[in-house]
C-alpha cells in the first residue's frame, strides 16, 4: 500500500509541475489542510459548497467524505485534463465546472455557505484576484466561510476589504501552508 501512495505522490507532482503556471504548486495540499477543512466541513454542515482549484481532488475528495447526503459540492477548475480526471469521482453531490471562479455567478444561482480555494493568487492578474474575492464574498449566505489555501501570509489586506473577520494560522508541512478562513459574520 505504501507503494502505491508513494507513486500516486510522484505521478501527482509531475502533473502539478506540468501545469505550474495554473496550479502554482509542485505537490497537492497537506493532510494536515484536508483535516482542518474536514472540520469545517462537519462543524458547519453546509449544503451548498464550492471548491475552487481542484486540481486532482485531494481536497474534493476530502469535502465529499465529510460532507452530508443531499449537500452540493461545485468544483472549478481551469484546466481540462484534471477535470476529466475529477469527472472519474463517482458521487452524485460533484459538479465539476471547467471554468474561471470569476464566473460562479453562470452556473450557481443560491447562496454558498462554504468556499474553499486552492487558487494561486500570486499567479493570478491583481485586477482578477479581487474580482474573484469579491465574488465570493458576494456569493457566500450571511455567515458563509471562504477558506484559502496559500503559500504565504502576505493576502491577510487583499481578503479584509470583503469580510468581516480574517484570520490564518500557519501548517507546517512542506512547503509551509498558510490556511485563511473568513466570515461575513462575526
Amino acid at each position: 500500500m505504501k507503494k502505491n501512495k508513494n507513486l500516486d505522490f510522484i505521478k501527482a507532482a509531475i502533473k502539478f509541475t506540468a501545469n505550474l503556471r495554473t496550479t502554482g504548486a509542485l505537490f497537492q495540499t497537506s493532510k494536515k489542510t484536508e483535516r482542518n477543512i474536514a472540520k469545517l466541513i462537519k462543524i458547519h454542515k453546509p449544503k451548498v459548497i464550492v471548491e475552487y482549484g481542484a486540481g486532482l481532488g485531494n481536497i474534493t475528495k476530502t469535502i465529499l467524505d465529510h460532507a452530508q447526503v443531499g449537500s452540493k459540492l461545485y468544483v472549478f477548475e481551469i484546466n481540462s485534463d484534471f477535470c476529466e480526471i475529477l469527472r472519474q469521482i463517482k458521487d452524485d453531490r460533484l459538479i465539476v465546472i471547467n471554468d474561471s471562479a470569476k464566473n460562479i455567478n453562470s452556473y450557481i444561482n443560491e447562496e454558498v455557505e462554504i468556499i474553499i480555494s486552492t487558487i494561486p493568487f500570486t499567479l493570478i492578474s491583481k485586477h482578477e484576484l479581487n474580482d474573484i474575492i469579491k465574488i465570493s464574498s458576494e456569493k457566500l449566505s450571511n455567515k458563509g466561510i471562504m477558506c484559502q489555501i496559500l503559500y504565504s501570509n502576505f493576502f491577510v489586506n487583499k481578503l479584509k476589504p470583503h469580510f468581516n473577520n480574517v484570520s490564518y494560522r500557519m501548517l507546517l508541512s512542506i512547503p509551509v501552508e498558510f490556511f485563511y478562513v473568513c466570515t461575513k459574520s462575526s
